[in-house]
């Protein structure tokens, strides 16, 4: 994954951060200062996402009334209960954005909790605020998913979606991106990386002849990952005919390095991915 492409990413968070903190009590850019060292900027991001609905909510309690965003103190923060938490996170179970009703599961609640947790142990250890009540909402329990795994027939389908789709393909265009896709979902049957890591990926991070890629986890760390030779293979048609490609339509300025790109000559994104992956995996294992 380039360091460039890491950067880019983070610098598009960081605005979306910086919008958001607008609409939030002065000391949150406070927090975000204060926790950058050990937070990912996603995280940040999250927190600023739970943090507005966390304050929407307590603006509508009668003990705030007249306090508006603006003007939302530390000595507002210290008026919080926990059981005010506790009445938030049984609100925001369904909560409505727009004509669309949202629920929020287990994993959501924790989340929105952490947030809060995150906020208040902070202002406590700086002195700012004199208690610390959202150490006393215990986190919801979260109840383990059932994970669904293809059984070796529908991964062999899947492979044979992601590599002839649902006709023969009429045009270089087509052949390119069906190699593209094959390649795609090979690495994700052998690797189990992240599609995150994959749109990240470089020409650069394969080794085609040691049968492995380089690629940076979560939090910063690099790893090495192992394939077989059905996704060498994949890797290397996909690989030459994408010189093809580029050698005709330059890849956009700063995506050059991209291992897997679009139709519009950049750095493929991580929603198109998901389609790709969602729409050949309901073919290979309908519901």
């Amino acid at each position: 994954m380039s360091e460039k492409f890491r950067d880019e990413s983070n610098q598009i968070i960081h605005t979306h951060i910086e919008r958001l903190l607008e609409v939030l009590p002065d000391f949150c850019a406070e927090f975000f200062v204060g926790t950058e060292m050990r937070t990912s900027w996603l995280t940040r991001y999250n927190y600023a996402h739970d943090f507005i609905i966390f304050f929407d909510y307590l603006l509508t309690l009668r003990k705030f009334a007249g306090v508006n965003i603006t003007t939302f103190s530390f000595e507002h923060l210290d008026e919080i209960t926990s059981t005010d938490i506790e009445n938030f996170l049984s609100k925001v179970t369904y909560r409505k954005v727009g004509v669309q009703t949202r629920k929020n599961g287990e994993n959501g609640k924790a989340r929105k909790l952490s947030a809060i947790r995150s906020l208040l142990k902070y202002f406590y250890n700086k002195d700012k605020i004199a208690h610390n009540v959202a150490s006393k909402v215990s986190l919801p329990k979260i109840h383990d998913k059932e994970i669904v795994r293809l059984t070796q027939d529908e991964a062999v389908k899947l492979l044979d979606t992601a590599r002839n789709g649902d006709s023969e393909p009429t045009s270089r265009k087509q052949h390119w991106e069906f190699l593209r896709d094959f390649a795609m979902v090979t690495l994700f049957l052998h690797t189990g990386m992240r599609i995150s890591e994959l749109v990240g990926l470089d020409v650069k991070d394969i080794n085609l002849k040691e049968e492995c890629l380089s690629v940076v986890r979560k939090g910063g760390a690099g790893t090495v990952l192992y394939f077989d030779d059905t996704a060498r293979d994949a890797l290397a048609e996909y690989i030459e005919i994408r010189k093809f490609k580029v050698g005709i339509e330059p890849l956009i300025k700063g995506d050059e390095d991209a291992l897997f790109i679009s139709s519009r000559c950049r750095r493929i994104g991580i929603r198109t991915v998901q389609e790709i992956i969602k729409a050949q995996a309901e073919t290979a294992a309908p519901l």
